[in-house]
């Protein structure tokens, strides 16, 4: 098979340059950017999706989810130039209210 053919069969998406999906996650709203990055994780793993945009706008939607983002955190700031932890923008906690009765 030719590189012109495999070129062909490849979809649309994995023909654009990484940079391209980065400036478009970059319009979405930062409250479903984590969402939307990780659903392209999932659709496209062979795509080169930048991690940087899971870290833009973080969301904590359980307590248990606390401790493992913590560690990571830590972790990456332990890196020379600041790891991941340079990409984060905005943090919030998802509460779930209980209904009233």
């Amino acid at each position: 098979m030719s590189t012109e053919d495999q070129t062909s069969t490849l979809p649309l998406l994995f023909r654009l340059p990484p940079e391209l999906i980065d400036n478009l996650l970059d319009h979405i709203p930062p409250r479903l950017q984590q969402r939307t990055a990780l659903s392209l994780i999932q659709v496209f793993p062979d795509y080169p999706i930048s991690s940087r945009n899971l870290w833009r706008h973080m969301i904590v939607h359980r307590a248990q989810q606390l401790m493992p983002m913590w560690r990571k955190l830590r972790e990456e700031g332990k890196k020379v130039d600041g790891g991941l932890t340079k990409e984060i923008r905005t943090f919030s906690q998802v509460s779930q209210s209980l209904p009233l009765r």
